[in-house]
């Protein structure tokens, strides 16, 4: 009985072998190739206008900011009315014009009414984008004596800005004095301008500009308001 179980065994042993697949053994096949490392060449990317391009999509502050910038000499700002029931900085260039001055529009801004231009719409005009001496508040030889100052200073140092109306009959509207507050409060920043550099026409000189139903009492209260 031994003996037959361990035939069985080997025999058993002996099938499993049997079902094994030979090993292969490959021949003939080329060595492996090696690459040698190597540095990928530089790519030059010409970036000389890549600031241009990228400074140009970007907005500036203020769309009014002139291209080569604000001149260091504003010391002012003078605010007016235009005395007139309708205009805008394109009607007001023109009758400046007309009566010989040869830089047009006197006020460096002109705020709308909404007649010829929208209501509380900031025009700014030629001299404000030339950085150009104004012709908005020249004052008598007797009142610059008595200041101790040129004629020409406001024009000279100072920023006109103009609301289109007659504020000695009627009322500048909210949307226009909101958009003054505005102007004024950049241009301050800007320029470098305090508060009590911010006047009005008749405060610096023999006149009723900006007219008895503009307060600025409450125009200087909303500016210190904001700041």
């Amino acid at each position: 009985m031994r003996r037959l179980l361990c035939m069985l065994a080997i025999a058993l042993l002996a099938g499993c072998a049997s079902r094994r697949e030979p090993s292969v053994v490959l021949t003939g096949l080329p060595d492996p190739e090696y690459i040698e490392h190597f540095e990928m060449p530089a790519v030059e990317v010409d970036t000389t206008d890549e600031p241009a391009r990228l400074v140009a999509s970007i907005p500036p502050r203020y769309p009014w900011l002139p291209v080569d910038g604000i001149s260091p000499r504003w010391r002012y700002l003078v605010i007016h009315h235009t005395a007139t029931d309708f205009g805008s900085m394109r009607d007001i260039h023109q009758w400046h014009l007309d009566k010989g001055w040869e830089s047009g529009c006197g006020y460096h801004f002109v705020i709308g009414n909404g007649t010829n231009s929208g209501d509380g719409q900031v025009e700014p005009g030629p001299r404000w984008w030339n950085q150009a001496t104004g012709a908005h508040t020249r004052l008598t030889e007797e009142m610059a004596q008595r200041r101790g100052i040129d004629s020409g200073h406001y024009n000279e140092y100072g920023i006109g800005i103009a609301l289109v109306g007659n504020f000695a009959i009627d009322r500048p509207s909210k949307a226009q004095l909101d958009a003054l507050v505005d102007l004024i409060l950049a241009l301050m920043q800007e320029c470098h301008i305090p508060l009590a550099r911010v006047v009005g026409h008749g405060e610096v000189d023999e006149t009723t500009c900006p007219g008895d139903n503009f307060s600025m009492w409450n125009l200087r209260t909303r500016l210190r308001n904001a700041q």
